[in-house]
């Protein structure tokens, strides 16, 4: 993750979503700085972000991990939201209220950290959208299927730390 010109740390975990996920139409997707759709490859949940690299390494992220409940399975309560990403696109989510990984988050904000983004709603980023498209894009989600859906967890990778201790 890069913050105001510096890369940092962060840690996520795989997701799987069981159930019909809508295809968003392609133009009303953002596109990245190589033309790409900004669709991420694989879902995942961030847990953290923000760690500092030098002064956090791998090993602190497993350590501070271990002991944790980690979910094995989401069912029920989650919902289609907006998050800003820029005055021009929007991230669509689905927001996923576990408390297992709010958990994992306040844990791993017990190691050196800034915090680009200072409330953490637990979510699986769907797609970047343009701002004024967010309306058109939830309308593909009706609520009923949605609430249907299923999430089972699976790896967590920590990217951008070194796997030595700092």
């Amino acid at each position: 993750m890069t913050f105001q010109g510096r890369t940092y740390g962060s840690v996520e975990m795989e997701v799987d979503i069981l159930g019909q996920v809508p295809r968003i139409p392609d133009e009303w997707i953002c596109r990245d700085a190589s033309g790409g759709a900004a669709i991420p490859d694989a879902h995942h949940v961030t847990l953290k972000y923000g760690l500092i690299p030098g002064l956090v390494s791998e090993a602190d992220v497993w350590e501070t991990l271990s002991g944790w409940d980690r979910p094995l399975l989401c069912s029920g309560g989650m919902e289609i939201a907006a998050f800003g990403g820029s005055d021009d696109e929007t991230y669509v989510a689905l927001r996923c209220p576990l408390p297992a990984l709010s958990e994992a988050h306040r844990l791993l904000s017990r190691l050196p950290h800034v915090d680009p983004f200072p409330t953490y709603e637990p979510h699986v980023t769907l797609a970047h959208v343009p701002s004024g498209a967010y309306p058109f894009v939830r309308c593909l989600f009706p609520f009923d299927a949605v609430r249907s859906w299923r999430l089972t967890f699976g790896e967590i990778t920590v990217s951008n730390l070194t796997s030595d201790d700092a």
